[in-house]
């Protein structure tokens, strides 16, 4: 099974760099297609890592963050093909990313509390993470040169998401160490996506 997880992984680095070529030029419809693409070689690559590693709940809560990811990839498209409902598509892209960050959050969770048992700091840091990062990311509007505008709530709201889950990947990888490379993958993966 493990061969099968390695191909999935490769042909999703190949498609993605073929994204990050083809979009590199201009929007198209081809490169909505490779994107698509680009997000099921990676729920393959972890549904196959399911079955690889047997893990099945952690596994299950990441493919779902992985499916809702791909929903709000193709809803943040689906803005530019129907100027009109812009509005309607941003906002159902922030809720599918919302959701699927919760489901990280939650399987990052199960395999911290497994390890380490429950403790109060586990959840209070991570928090306190996403509202620093949520209060810093207002401050910074206009020294970015942003304009939230309507979107303020929610663009507060996903920053505090987002760096809730960076801050459970961070503190799960120094808590684990270097014993935990999924921590590590994680907290490499959460800080990208924050940036």
């Amino acid at each position: 099974m493990k061969p099968v997880v390695y191909v999935c992984l490769a042909l999703g680095a190949v498609s993605l760099l073929a994204f990050l070529i083809k979009c590199n030029k201009k929007r198209s419809v081809g490169g909505v297609f490779i994107k698509n693409l680009t997000s099921v070689f990676f729920i393959l690559t972890a549904a196959f890592g399911i079955l690889a590693t047997g893990n099945y709940v952690y596994g299950v809560l990441t493919l779902a963050g992985l499916a809702f990811g791909m929903l709000g990839d193709i809803y943040l498209d689906q803005k530019w093909v129907y100027p009109d409902d812009m509005k309607q598509y941003l906002y159902a892209g922030f809720i599918s990313f919302g959701i699927g960050h919760f489901f990280y959050i939650a399987a990052m969770c199960t395999e911290l509390f497994k390890a380490h048992g429950f403790n109060r700091l586990f959840a209070l840091i991570p928090l306190a993470v996403g509202a620093v990062l949520a209060v810093g990311n207002l401050l910074l509007e206009k020294p970015m040169k942003q304009n939230f505008g309507e979107y303020r709530a929610v663009v507060t709201i996903y920053s505090f998401i987002i760096g809730t889950m960076v801050g459970f990947a961070v503190l799960g990888a120094v808590i684990t160490g270097a014993s935990s490379a999924m921590f590590i993958v994680y907290a490499v993966g959460a800080a990208l996506f924050l940036l």
